[in-house]
């Protein structure tokens, strides 16, 4: 099992009712349901990133080939 860390957060009423149905729902604690949502919400924020950074990448190559064939169009 991976090492936990004790932490305190602030939920707002409707999380707090949602999350604390999940967990009554499911018969898992209040703990893992918000961890498994937060694994969740993670994972859709790293692929987001994943995507930014490409995106990034391509535009960063694209200005590159544009000012490279800029540079060989002046030298001419």
């Amino acid at each position: 099992m991976a090492k936990k860390h004790r932490t305190q957060i602030l939920l707002e009423e409707e999380q707090f009712q949602l999350l604390s149905r999940i967990a009554e729902l499911e018969g898992r604690s209040m703990s893992d349901i918000a961890r498994r949502v937060m694994d969740a919400g993670f994972a859709v924020l790293r692929d987001d990133l994943e995507s930014a950074v490409k995106r990034v990448r391509i535009i960063n190559e694209g200005r590159a080939a544009y000012n490279t064939g800029s540079e060989s169009k002046e030298q001419s």
